[in-house]
């Protein structure tokens, strides 16, 4: 073969080569990425409107503009949806999507949030702004009457994977005002809390103390809000008097009779919003008043609607730690459900860090330790526990200052209550 043939065939070779390696690039780099998924929203009693708006798409959706009114039928909950597939361009540039919330009412202020429902996946990455600041998702951000907020989600491709697919999927939630539960830090003491009730002119604090369970929480890193999550909170400051139950003295017999059983007790009845009736040596006292009435707490309470009520079975524990006896579980035929309920021993036990308290016995039960911890948030007094004593029908455990004490019941006593309840955000 000639010189002049070779040269000819290879530079053919070469450019047919080329030619196959600029249509293999081009095929991957014109390789539709196509992205599906749903904007969910949740309005409850706002006055809002809502538009949004693809950018940076192949071909960019209208998206409809979403109209809520609180006198709507059904008058709390409307729920709307964005659902659209939205493709890459050639370039593989981010997709951004625009969400805009207007506050359409001149006097109330609304609260608007974004949760992110959908599975991570290594080929798409989503960042939430909003307005110039990085959003943190699930947090509550507040729109003022006649203001509007603006979300941007960005869409980024990270891989032409076709595979493995790229989906989204957001709930929008707004909510008036009355509808809000605000999780807040005390940066001087230390711990988070809501805020639910008025106690001589102050509002009362309720600490949060764990997601699930009595345990004491202590970072500065703010709990978990998202919606269906849970928050254990404890009243921070013991407020009003009640005296547990029931008294009698027998002055024949030299001997007292008392109701110190929870789920039949007056305290109970206080706590849970009726009036507290107590009968003291043979004659009835009626107390004036309620717990929720005397703290200004009604149904329509942003905190309380959200309380998770607490079965009066699991409530029931029955203590005994005379002669090292271990904890032993009672029973009783009372039913129901409460919102607010008192600390058993073994739960008060457990949230100052002492671990399981069926593992104790009486002569370590309140270690220096714990006695140490317990300062933080049990400082200031005397205040009742649910928990009786199995061998003592007129003593229930207190929680003082550190120690596990049994105080009688019926004795009109200067202790203070302190319920916990579970909230569901």
């Amino acid at each position: 073969m000639s010189l002049k043939r070779k040269l000819f065939t290879a530079v053919s070779m070469f450019a047919l080569t080329c030619a196959m390696l600029l249509v293999g690039v081009w095929a991957v780099s014109s390789t539709s990425i196509e992205v599906g998924g749903t904007i969910s929203f949740q309005a409850t009693s706002v006055n809002a409107e809502v538009t949004g708006a693809f950018s940076g798409a192949s071909t960019n959706p209208t998206l409809n503009k979403l109209t809520y009114s609180s006198t709507t039928s059904p008058s709390t909950t409307d729920l709307n949806s964005w659902k659209n597939n939205v493709t890459f361009a050639e370039n593989g540039a981010d997709i951004t999507l625009t969400i805009n919330v207007t506050n359409k009412s001149s006097e109330r202020a609304m609260y608007v949030s974004i949760e992110d429902t959908a599975e991570d996946v290594a080929t798409l990455t989503k960042t939430i702004k909003q307005g110039a600041n990085d959003y943190t998702e699930g947090n509550a951000v507040k729109v003022e009457a006649s203001a509007t907020v603006t979300f941007t989600v960005t869409f980024h491709l990270t891989s032409t994977d076709v595979s493995t697919e790229a989906t989204y999927a957001y709930t929008v939630t707004l909510k008036d005002e009355s509808e809000h539960v605000e999780l807040m830090y005390d940066s001087t003491n230390e711990y988070w809390y809501v805020e639910m009730g008025n106690y001589e002119g102050t509002a009362v604090r309720w600490r949060y103390i764990s997601s699930d369970g009595i345990t004491a929480y202590t970072s500065t890193e703010k709990p978990n809000t998202q919606t269906g999550s849970k928050g254990w909170f404890l009243q921070e400051v013991g407020t009003t008097v009640c005296d547990f139950g029931d008294y009698y003295w027998d002055e024949e017999n030299q001997e007292a009779y008392a109701n110190n059983d929870y789920a039949t007790s007056a305290i109970r009845q206080y706590i849970t919003g009726t009036d507290c009736a107590l009968t003291w040596d043979g004659q009835d006292m009626t107390v004036t008043g309620n717990y929720l009435n005397e703290l200004g707490i009604t149904e329509n309470n942003a905190v309380y609607k959200k309380i998770q009520a607490r079965e009066v079975s699991d409530l029931y524990k029955k203590i005994n730690w005379d002669a090292n006896t271990k904890i032993s579980d009672g029973s009783t035929t009372v039913t129901g459900a409460d919102k607010l309920w008192l600390l058993s021993v073994a739960e008060m036990y457990s949230l100052l860090g002492g671990g399981d308290v069926s593992t104790i016995t009486a002569s370590d039960k309140w270690s220096t330790e714990i006695k140490e911890k317990i300062e933080w948030s049990y400082g200031d007094g005397a205040f009742w526990l649910r928990s009786p004593k199995l061998d003592e029908s007129t003593q229930v455990y207190l929680g003082w200052l550190g120690e596990g004490r049994s105080y009688y019941v019926g004795y009109y006593n200067p202790f203070s209550v302190r319920p916990a309840f579970i909230l569901e955000f």
